[in-house]
């Protein structure tokens, strides 16, 4: 169809997770699998985090029951010397990640772990507590930095700088906070031993920094880059997290949707990817969906890219040709402003729809967009 051509080139990172990535589901048609090894390489990232901040207390919540991979999260504690908690994953390397064919001399890049700085006053308890006993507005780093480390596993994906992951329906991860997604970075201010681990085998771990970010973040970094949006940041606030601070996109024209992200409602739960793309006539003037397709996802997007895309029918080929003028979302906040369409969803790639005079969706030919 054409329509959101423009819209895809002009994001700068097409790569598996470059986009957010709203919601994953449990994959309902694999079976629980027990991990083949368990902290293959704990030894060697724990000496490297001990190097990097000696001589300070630590635990670790273990994760009792593993599948596929065991994603322990350890804790590195503050003190006077240390004003923040370190939170860095372990596990997560013992299996390959499956990247891209394109990439070059993959045994750099298919083993990651994930770390995050969390405030010294931030409440995570002590030795020998169960994670999850702490509060919900203190627990979901420690939720988001596990489902992370398992995901590129789960998902057959991969994860690396500037990828980016959205909660679902933009939803802020706590009451406390408008922090609703967050962005693998590089370390920042530390030097090469905290960018990666180097293995026997010839293999690196790559160590990622996870910064949460607010939804005015999230989508500048969709239009723009990865390196752009970093660019707007004060080195301090990509360090230790902090949930109150400003959108640093605050000085940005805002849309106003239709309805507002506290509204919306759990109206989708479908398997497989849920991401999707409509126009700014459904999500801000609140138009019901006229026209629908679903298309092959671009390579590497399979991950989060359901492959719909949503238009009210009406807009002219100057507005859908304008990547401003549409956007990412979950499957469920277009349910939201249209359930009509909830029906169509399980349909297959190739399929469109179009609303006709009697308000009903009827089936249309499909033609493929060409690049």
């Amino acid at each position: 169809m054409g329509i959101f051509e423009k819209f895809r080139k002009n994001k700068k990172e097409v790569t598996p997770g470059g986009s957010p990535i709203y919601r994953y589901e449990e994959q309902e048609n694999r079976e629980f699998q027990m991990p083949a090894e368990m902290g293959r390489y704990a030894g060697e990232i724990e000496a490297q985090f001990a190097q990097l901040f000696p001589d300070h207390k630590s635990f670790v919540f273990h994760e009792l029951l593993s599948d596929l991979v065991h994603i322990d999260v350890h804790v590195i504690c503050p003190d006077e010397e240390l004003p923040f908690y370190v939170l860095y994953t372990t596990g997560m390397s013992d299996l390959p990640m499956t990247l891209p064919e394109e990439i070059e001399e993959p045994e750099l890049y298919r083993r990651s772990e994930l770390y995050l700085f969390l405030p010294g006053d931030w409440q995570l308890g002590k030795p020998g507590d169960v994670g999850t006993d702490i509060p919900p507005e203190y627990y979901w780093p420690i939720h988001l930095i596990k489902f992370l480390a398992r995901f590129p596993h789960e998902y057959k994906t991969w994860l690396g700088w500037g990828h980016t992951v959205a909660n679902p329906d933009d939803a802020p991860f706590a009451g406390n906070t408008k922090l609703c997604g967050l962005m693998l970075t590089q370390p920042q201010g530390f030097d090469k031993d905290a960018v990666c681990c180097e293995l026997p085998g010839g293999d690196e771990v790559n160590f990622y920094h996870m910064i949460p970010l607010t939804f005015e973040e999230m989508q500048f970094k969709i239009y723009h880059s990865a390196q752009e949006l970093l660019e707007r940041f004060a080195p301090e606030q990509l360090a230790v997290v902090d949930i109150h601070r400003e959108s640093v996109c605050g000085d940005l024209p805002k849309k106003r949707f239709a309805i507002p992200r506290e509204e919306l409602k759990q109206l989708y739960e479908g398997d497989g990817p849920q991401g999707c793309i409509a126009t700014d006539r459904i999500v801000v003037d609140g138009a019901p969906v006229g026209y629908c397709y679903r298309e092959e996802p671009d390579p590497g997007d399979e991950a989060w890219d359901s492959g719909w895309r949503f238009t009210a029918g009406d807009e002219s080929d100057d507005y859908l040709d304008d990547p401003d003028r549409s956007g990412v979302y979950a499957l469920n906040t277009i349910c939201n402003y249209d359930p009509d369409i909830l029906p169509l969803l399980t349909a297959p790639v190739g399929t469109a729809y179009a609303r006709g005079a009697d308000g009903k969706f009827h089936a249309e030919q499909y033609t493929p967009s060409e690049d």
